[in-house]
């Protein structure tokens, strides 16, 4: 948490989505008003399945790995995400395990740089951004591409650096993104 100028406390709004979207959007749900999650609980008994609900444990061991990195606790937001990336369900369609997968190897990534692990950070973020991108989350994506860039300038790699830029700016092109 933190404090606004008034001296109210704070905390950053945290989304849940995880996919959820993009998969229901695939099964031919209706979600072109932005309260369709409040739709979607409304609309009856039986509306939230349990298959919808079986990506939250997931969702929260991502939210407690932020946590745990923004109070500077390296080790207990590698658990942490670690721990999300065990809860993906075995069963889930391929996007959402993607996005889910994804976003927990990033906050991996992170939790390396906290802990001064820039290899290990490496490792995660080439591993994060294919699974990023199966998912549709190009936004991701690209900030780990920037970040792995960084990581290689970093490094004095620069040549390295302009393949990653390069390579990604050409799968966008192609994507036509």
């Amino acid at each position: 948490a933190g404090r606004r100028s008034g001296g109210e406390a704070w905390a950053p709004a945290v989304s849940l989505d995880g996919g959820l979207a993009r998969e229901l959007e695939a099964r031919g749900h209706d979600l072109s008003d932005r309260l369709w999650a409040a739709r979607r609980l409304l609309t009856g008994p039986g509306a939230v399945e349990a298959e919808d609900l079986r990506v939250v444990p997931v969702q929260l061991a991502c939210i407690r790995s932020h946590l745990a990195r923004l109070a500077g606790d390296a080790a207990r937001a590698e658990a942490c995400a670690r721990e999300a990336l065990s809860l993906v369900p075995d069963d889930l369609p391929p996007i959402a395990a993607a996005v889910l997968r994804g976003d927990a190897t990033i906050l991996v990534a992170y939790a390396r740089l906290l802990a001064g692990d820039t290899v290990g950070a490496s490792a995660a973020l080439r591993e994060a951004r294919p699974l990023l991108v199966r998912g549709g989350n190009l936004v991701a994506a690209s900030r780990a591409i920037a970040r792995l860039s960084r990581l290689e300038l970093e490094a004095g790699r620069p040549a390295s650096a302009r393949e990653l830029a390069e390579s990604a700016i050409a799968e966008a092109e192609a994507a036509g993104q």
